[in-house]
């Protein structure tokens, strides 16, 4: 993983997290936007990226879409009272996910 903050930290890190988070950043981190995470270091860069991955696993899982199509539906920003992702399907109205966290 290119860019990938992955080794810092692994080590106290439950097996099973470690998973999970493979598994979102290779399922989402080439299809979420980071743009506005362009000047930031990898670590908060990851943070914000696996924040808004598991907003869209979320609604993929809900919404019963793509991968693009969760990941287009990420909105996260600042000041955004910790929304990350809101989608819209037949069968789920509004699914908003998020974290607030110290900016």
């Amino acid at each position: 993983m290119a860019g990938s903050t992955w080794g810092k930290g692994a080590q106290s890190m439950p097996l099973e997290v470690q998973h999970i988070k493979r598994a979102l950043l290779r399922e989402f981190q080439d299809r979420i936007s980071m743009d506005d995470f362009e000047k930031k270091d990898l670590t908060e860069r990851e943070t914000a990226l696996l924040s808004r991955a598991v907003s869209a696993k979320a609604a993929r899982i809900l919404a019963d879409c793509t991968s693009d199509e969760a990941a287009a539906w990420v909105i996260d920003g600042r000041d955004d009272f910790g929304i990350d992702c809101v989608a819209f399907s037949r069968t789920v109205c509004t699914v908003s996910c998020g974290c607030p966290r110290a900016r």
